[in-house]
């Protein structure tokens, strides 16, 4: 079964592209993890280490884990139905997990707003990439079916929001980390002095430069020519000329493969616009990259150098600008999924499907009829097998429960298009914003909302389709609400789904921490014993 990912987007500036390829070491250290709060606690650290291995792809699933540039047989969709594998039980939670603790105790850095499943047994959680201490954590599943701490990865450059994004490809084990670039003043400029060679050494001195500069050099114990430039120019002196040049700041991507028994930096690809990383996807050997202040959405390949190949850029077919294309992606089996939720009238969708070595626009844009101006549709999307789920989070619904909805298409292999199917709606009161995050696998959708439920502390809204029915089944309010604590909030994005385990972040718990996420069974055994 294929992973789902819910990733994020961010308000950042930027103007041009540029690529770069880096290849470079991770930075990783190895801590312990702060007690979890789960009735039961892991006696002692695990005995076996994590397998690396590749997962084995399924032929069901119509792609190949070492080339995805298999065309995928649309015809061959089969919309799912649970088949008798009916839920007995409400989603329950199974673990609570926090940012490890290393020396000093970070702080308000939103740990759990990024989280990803890179297989069944291995998953990673980040922080926003604010603050100190941000960064990605690896987890994996021990011999007490408990996910502890394995890995930490740090970028250290506050520039960068390391973390702000995170996607998995589950084929390869491959981690893809976002890093867009905190927007800098536009006035902000790096400034450089040019050396002159036959300028004099001073007023009273017609001794040039370059003659004073080798005496300075001989007499010198450095004897760097270089740095004694620069601390003479530093000086006042022999300055031909001051070139100053506004600073770029660039948005990266991380890309991280399994070597031995931990994750190693493999990559880098960079782009001068800031928001570039702020959203990722991973598929196999491909990569999307959403840059939605510059209105783009670049793919990548892996190749024999690495992941340098630029295989296109994607930019808003109906040419808007200021639309936001790339604000939300989802990859899976060949379909590519683009919000630009201010794109037309009050939203659009665009798909794009897997054909040789390209992607192409598969029918119309995704934009209802009744779309209101406002409305953000495209904010968050999610695809799986032939079924995409859009939010339009302040579309006014039918309900008399505040605003927002999902709507879900399916694919016609008659027409080659997606056509609208369903319209999801919360059955109660949810408050806060709806959907604020969405991720779906297979039949199972989880909606968050960060701000919602009571106290405002956050609520995950599970539907089920049954039959090719979608229908609300459960919600999850705060765990901490419902074991009789208290919680600050934030509870409901990130979100990620393998098979019937989710992940779910609650990146404001715990005043004074930074946050937690939690591993929750959505359909557990009504005999089973929670951990």
């Amino acid at each position: 079964m294929k992973q789902s990912k819910d990733d994020g987007s961010s308000g950042l500036r930027g103007d041009t592209q540029e690529n770069e390829n880096d290849i470079s070491d991770a930075v990783g250290t190895n801590t312990m993890d702060a007690p979890t709060q789960s009735p039961k606690e892991p006696d002692a650290s695990f005995s076996e280490q994590p397998t690396l291995k590749p997962t084995e792809a399924s032929a069901a699933q119509g792609i190949s884990v070492a080339n995805v540039s298999i065309d995928i047989v649309q015809n061959s969709c089969i919309i799912g139905s649970l088949a008798g594998d009916e839920c007995l039980e409400e989603p329950k939670i199974r673990q609570q997990l926090f940012v490890p603790r290393g020396g000093a105790n970070p702080v308000n850095i939103n740990f759990g707003h990024s989280v990803a499943f890179i297989n069944d047994n291995i998953l990673a959680a980040a922080t926003d990439g604010s603050g100190a201490g941000a960064g990605v954590h690896i987890y994996f599943r021990d011999n007490l079916n408990l996910f502890t701490h394995f890995q930490s990865i740090f970028d250290g450059d506050e520039q960068r929001l390391f973390g702000y994004s995170i996607a998995a490809s589950k084929s390869t084990n491959t981690l893809v980390v976002g890093a867009p670039s905190l927007a800098r003043s536009d006035e902000e400029v790096d400034c450089v002095k040019e050396w002159c060679e036959l300028c004099s050494w001073s007023e009273f001195d017609s001794t040039p430069c370059g003659e004073r500069l080798d005496v300075i050099v001989q007499q010198s114990s450095n004897g760097n020519e270089e740095d004694m430039k620069q601390q003479i120019m530093t000086s006042g002196r022999c300055i031909e000329d001051v070139i100053c040049n506004q600073v770029v700041s660039q948005g990266k991507v991380f890309v991280y493969e399994p070597k031995g028994n931990s994750w190693e930096q493999v990559g880098t690809i960079s782009s001068d616009d800031p928001s570039f990383g702020s959203v990722v996807a991973i598929e196999g050997d491909i990569i999307a990259v959403g840059s939605p202040e510059e209105d783009k959405v670049r793919i990548y390949e892996k190749d024999e150098s690495g992941w340098t190949f630029l295989v296109d850029t994607k930019t808003p077919p109906s040419q808007t600008s200021g639309a936001r294309f790339g604000s939300s992606l989802s990859l899976s089996d060949g379909i590519l999924v683009i919000g630009a939720p201010l794109d037309g009238i009050g939203g659009v969708a665009y798909v794009y499907a897997r054909s040789f070595g390209d992607f192409v626009q598969q029918g119309p844009p995704l934009a209802p009829r009744d779309i209101s101006p406002g409305d953000n549709f495209g904010e968050k999307v999610s695809v799986s097998g032939c079924t995409v789920a859009v939010s339009s989070s302040n579309a006014k619904t039918a309900s008399t429960f505040g605003t927002g909805l999902i709507r879900i298409f399916n694919y016609d292999p008659l027409l080659d298009l997606y056509s609208a199917d369903q319209i999801l709606e919360p059955m109660e009161q949810v408050a806060g914003v709806f959907p604020e995050c969405l991720v779906m696998d297979e039949n199972n959708l989880l909606v968050g909302s960060s701000g919602g439920g009571s106290f405002s502390t956050g609520i995950v809204t599970h539907f089920v389709r049954r039959n090719n029915v979608w229908a609300q089944q459960a919600v999850m309010p705060h765990p901490l609400l419902e074991a009789g604590g208290s919680a600050v909030g934030g509870f409901g994005c990130g979100l990620s789904i393998s098979d019937s385990t989710a992940l779910v972040g609650a990146k404001g718990d715990e005043q004074g921490l930074p946050g937690s996420f939690y591993v929750a069974d959505l359909c557990p055994e009504a005999e089973e014993e929670l951990i």
